[in-house]
């Protein structure tokens, strides 16, 4: 509740600037999470990531620069942290997942799966109405 209090103090606080920047950062962060039809073309990345994951003894070092190959990815787990901790602030990839832990990577990863899975059937759909099959 405190959280919440927080930011509807910091928000009446703003200038109609500094709101208008805040709602445009938001909008941008939250187009930036939307799986797109290019995202398919590509799953190798996502197949090393989860590799990675699998090793219980690798490091965040490891595992950050696999999250890099996936911008998707990244900026879910960011709007993940922003959610919990709206003033927390990161460094890299690695220093994110540390403040999102593993289970908040795993978390974002099932999530971004299941719209992928979604978005392909929602393209091969697609596909077979234009095909007239």
């Amino acid at each position: 509740m405190e959280k919440v209090a927080a930011w509807i103090w910091y928000m009446a606080t703003m200038s109609s600037d500094a709101h208008q920047q805040a709602v445009d950062s938001v909008s941008k962060r939250n187009k930036a999470c939307e799986v797109q039809p290019e995202h398919l073309v590509s799953l190798e990345p996502i197949h090393n990531l989860l590799r990675a994951m699998n090793d219980p003894f690798e490091a965040a070092s490891r595992i950050a620069p696999l999250m890099d190959e996936i911008p998707v990815l990244v900026a879910r787990c960011e709007r993940r942290l922003l959610r919990h901790s709206p003033y927390a602030e990161w460094r890299s990839t690695a220093h994110l997942l540390s403040l999102i832990g593993n289970r908040g990577l795993e978390s974002e990863l099932l999530s971004l799966l299941e719209d992928l899975t979604n978005l392909k059937m929602d393209v091969e759909e697609r596909a077979r109405e234009q095909s007239g099959t």
